[in-house]
Protein backbone atom coordinates (compact mmCIF):
# COMPACT_ATOMS: atom_id res chain seq x y z
CA UNK A 1 0.00 0.00 0.00
CA UNK A 2 1.18 3.52 -1.11
CA UNK A 3 0.81 6.19 1.46
CA UNK A 4 0.37 9.11 -0.86
CA UNK A 5 2.16 12.61 0.29
CA UNK A 6 -0.50 15.11 -1.13
CA UNK A 7 -4.05 14.93 -1.78
CA UNK A 8 -6.26 16.97 -3.63
CA UNK A 9 -9.88 17.19 -2.73
CA UNK A 10 -12.76 18.44 -4.37
CA UNK A 11 -16.04 18.62 -3.12
CA UNK A 12 -18.33 21.67 -5.31
CA UNK A 13 -21.40 21.44 -3.95
CA UNK A 14 -20.92 20.49 0.14
CA UNK A 15 -18.91 21.10 2.55
CA UNK A 16 -17.10 23.44 -0.13
CA UNK A 17 -14.70 24.51 2.70
CA UNK A 18 -12.75 21.16 2.60
CA UNK A 19 -12.00 21.29 -0.79
CA UNK A 20 -8.12 21.90 -1.68
CA UNK A 21 -4.59 20.45 -1.06
CA UNK A 22 -3.83 17.94 2.02
CA UNK A 23 -0.18 16.90 3.29
CA UNK A 24 1.18 13.82 4.97
CA UNK A 25 1.35 13.74 8.94
CA UNK A 26 4.19 11.79 10.43
CA UNK A 27 1.33 10.69 12.65
CA UNK A 28 -1.22 7.79 12.31
CA UNK A 29 -4.34 7.38 13.49
CA UNK A 30 -6.38 4.11 14.26
CA UNK A 31 -3.52 2.15 12.48
CA UNK A 32 -3.74 4.53 8.93
CA UNK A 33 -2.18 7.30 7.75
CA UNK A 34 -3.63 11.16 8.64
CA UNK A 35 -3.47 14.23 5.97
CA UNK A 36 -4.09 18.14 7.18
CA UNK A 37 -5.41 20.76 5.25
CA UNK A 38 -2.60 23.35 4.18
CA UNK A 39 -4.73 25.41 5.77
CA UNK A 40 -4.38 23.60 8.73
CA UNK A 41 -8.33 23.67 9.08
CA UNK A 42 -9.22 19.93 7.82
CA UNK A 43 -7.84 16.35 8.26
CA UNK A 44 -8.15 13.39 6.13
CA UNK A 45 -8.08 9.97 8.60
CA UNK A 46 -9.31 6.96 9.38
CA UNK A 47 -12.34 6.47 11.20
CA UNK A 48 -12.58 3.39 14.02
CA UNK A 49 -15.05 1.68 12.23
CA UNK A 50 -12.88 1.58 9.39
CA UNK A 51 -13.85 4.57 6.73
CA UNK A 52 -11.95 7.60 5.86
CA UNK A 53 -13.36 10.56 7.46
CA UNK A 54 -13.04 14.33 6.51
CA UNK A 55 -13.32 16.85 9.97
CA UNK A 56 -12.61 20.35 10.99
CA UNK A 57 -12.36 19.36 14.48
CA UNK A 58 -9.44 17.68 15.57
CA UNK A 59 -10.11 15.77 18.12
CA UNK A 60 -12.46 13.74 16.01
CA UNK A 61 -9.13 12.04 15.15
CA UNK A 62 -8.91 9.75 18.41
CA UNK A 63 -12.79 10.16 19.79
CA UNK A 64 -14.16 6.80 20.15
CA UNK A 65 -17.37 8.09 17.32
CA UNK A 66 -15.80 10.31 14.99
CA UNK A 67 -17.57 12.99 13.59
CA UNK A 68 -17.13 14.95 10.11
CA UNK A 69 -18.29 16.31 7.27
CA UNK A 70 -17.59 13.98 4.53
CA UNK A 71 -17.26 10.05 4.49
CA UNK A 72 -16.20 7.57 2.39
CA UNK A 73 -19.33 4.66 1.74
CA UNK A 74 -18.51 2.27 3.62
CA UNK A 75 -14.88 0.79 4.81
CA UNK A 76 -12.25 1.35 3.06
CA UNK A 77 -10.76 -2.23 3.76
CA UNK A 78 -7.20 -0.72 3.02
CA UNK A 79 -8.14 1.41 0.49
CA UNK A 80 -6.38 5.15 0.34
CA UNK A 81 -8.65 8.14 0.05
CA UNK A 82 -7.54 8.53 -3.78
CA UNK A 83 -8.47 5.26 -4.21
CA UNK A 84 -12.05 5.45 -2.87
CA UNK A 85 -15.15 6.09 -5.51
CA UNK A 86 -17.69 6.68 -3.30
CA UNK A 87 -18.43 9.77 -0.87
CA UNK A 88 -21.12 10.88 1.11
CA UNK A 89 -21.45 14.32 3.30
CA UNK A 90 -23.20 14.97 6.49
CA UNK A 91 -26.85 16.99 6.57
CA UNK A 92 -27.24 16.89 10.49
CA UNK A 93 -29.40 14.13 10.13
CA UNK A 94 -27.47 11.44 8.22
CA UNK A 95 -25.24 11.04 5.79
CA UNK A 96 -26.09 11.15 1.83
CA UNK A 97 -24.00 10.18 -1.17
CA UNK A 98 -22.36 13.12 -3.30
CA UNK A 99 -21.17 11.81 -6.94
CA UNK A 100 -19.34 15.63 -7.30
CA UNK A 101 -16.81 14.57 -4.15
CA UNK A 102 -13.33 13.32 -5.43
CA UNK A 103 -9.82 12.68 -3.85
CA UNK A 104 -7.15 13.01 -6.46
CA UNK A 105 -3.20 12.23 -5.87
CA UNK A 106 -1.81 15.83 -5.94
CA UNK A 107 1.45 14.82 -8.07
CA UNK A 108 -0.71 13.33 -10.80
CA UNK A 109 -3.02 16.29 -11.45
CA UNK A 110 0.58 18.81 -11.60
CA UNK A 111 2.12 15.99 -14.38
CA UNK A 112 -0.63 16.12 -16.30
CA UNK A 113 -0.93 19.97 -16.22
CA UNK A 114 2.77 19.76 -17.36
CA UNK A 115 2.46 16.95 -19.85
CA UNK A 116 -0.60 18.34 -21.78
CA UNK A 117 -2.17 21.77 -20.43
CA UNK A 118 -5.54 20.47 -22.69
CA UNK A 119 -5.95 17.34 -21.12
CA UNK A 120 -5.77 18.24 -17.39
CA UNK A 121 -8.09 21.12 -18.09
CA UNK A 122 -10.53 18.09 -18.91
CA UNK A 123 -9.39 16.00 -15.95
CA UNK A 124 -10.18 19.05 -13.08
CA UNK A 125 -13.00 19.97 -14.92
CA UNK A 126 -14.16 16.59 -13.52
CA UNK A 127 -12.71 17.38 -10.05
CA UNK A 128 -13.71 21.12 -10.02
CA UNK A 129 -17.69 21.17 -11.83
CA UNK A 130 -18.83 24.74 -12.19
CA UNK A 131 -22.12 25.06 -10.67
CA UNK A 132 -24.28 26.61 -8.21
CA UNK A 133 -23.23 26.13 -4.30
CA UNK A 134 -25.46 24.52 -1.96
CA UNK A 135 -25.26 25.13 1.71
CA UNK A 136 -22.95 23.32 3.42
CA UNK A 137 -23.61 20.24 5.50
CA UNK A 138 -23.83 20.30 9.44
CA UNK A 139 -21.71 17.41 11.34
CA UNK A 140 -22.52 13.98 11.63
CA UNK A 141 -21.27 11.16 12.89
CA UNK A 142 -19.97 8.23 11.14
CA UNK A 143 -22.46 5.20 10.49
CA UNK A 144 -21.42 2.14 12.06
Amino acid sequence: MAIPDKLLVSSPFHAEHCSGSYLLLPDQVNGYPVWESTDGCHWIFSTKAGGWMISDESESLTAPDSSGLIASVGRHKGLMPHQIQEWQVGDGEGWHIDQSIGIALLPDVLSQIQQSPIAARASIATLYPIQSKVQSPARVRYPD
